[in-house]
């Protein structure tokens, strides 16, 4: 098929090199390779991160589950980084992952944040370790970040993208960063003439489609105090397509 799924538990490529060569291998000839990929977390509507009120349940759970499941057994101490269970390999990777980074976790104002941030740390350094060009004359594309469940109803709030990496890669040609194109500092409101502008024309705008929250609700601070920079995952999507355009992708 045309999407081939590489992650597992927190976002993690547990398909190694070897998936990857798998799966690069059915591409066309000068077809293209676009990869999006890491972790996700929640906010709920008293925006406390790390909590997803999931359809159909009465209270908020863990989101992610299992980064969230991996720090908690570790700062209660019921699982170090010699704990490997062949019948838990991905729950036993991520502990293992996090087990000497836990303690400073714990201090940081927002843990469940902080630990996003380091699951998106985990997961690039996997990433970036099975990719490679060799699949022939087609571009690599990776477009990497965290993802952000806001509440799903009562009211109702798009998927946020928190943008860390977009990168257009080929065999024998320098690596293209375009991370810049999701700032555009020309269109940025001058807040000596709009002080209103503050909280964002842009921020302004997506709440008023209602694709983000509005400034005053917890959702919106916690959203921008801890992921500053992250957009509605639809607005993402657009201005992806709108730039991989200019290097010759259709949608």
């Amino acid at each position: 098929g045309s999407v081939f799924p590489m992650g597992g538990l927190g976002g993690v490529p547990y398909v190694g090199e070897t998936g990857f060569a798998a799966f690069s291998s059915h591409v066309p000839d000068n077809g293209d390779i676009i990869v999006v990929f890491g972790p996700h977390t929640s906010i709920s509507i008293d925006g406390e991160v790390g909590k997803h009120l999931r359809e159909g349940q009465g209270c908020c759970s863990g989101s992610c589950g299992a980064v969230t499941g991996a720090y908690n057994a570790l700062v209660g101490g019921s699982g170090s980084s010699m704990d490997w269970d062949d019948a838990d390999m991905q729950m036993s990777e991520i502990k293992k992952e996090f087990a000497q980074h836990v303690e400073a976790l714990s201090q940081t104002e927002c843990p469940m944040a902080s630990c996003t941030y380091q699951a998106w740390e985990m997961v690039k350094d996997r990433m970036l370790r099975i990719v490679n060009t060799k699949f022939g004359s087609g571009r690599l594309v990776l477009i990497g970040g965290i993802i952000l469940n806001l509440p799903d109803g009562g009211p109702e709030y798009d998927d946020h993208f928190l943008p860390l990496m977009f990168e257009v890669r080929q065999e024998g040609q320098p690596a293209i960063d375009l991370m810049d194109r999701f700032r555009n500092i020309n269109i940025q409101q001058d807040l000596l003439v709009s002080p209103w502008a503050a909280v964002g024309a842009e921020r302004e705008v997506f709440a008023w489609m209602t694709w983000s929250p509005p400034a005053d609700a917890p959702v919106y601070q916690a959203l921008h105090k801890y992921f500053p920079g992250a957009l509605p995952a639809e607005a993402v999507h657009r201005r992806a397509i709108q730039v991989l355009a200019k290097y010759g992708f259709t949608a």
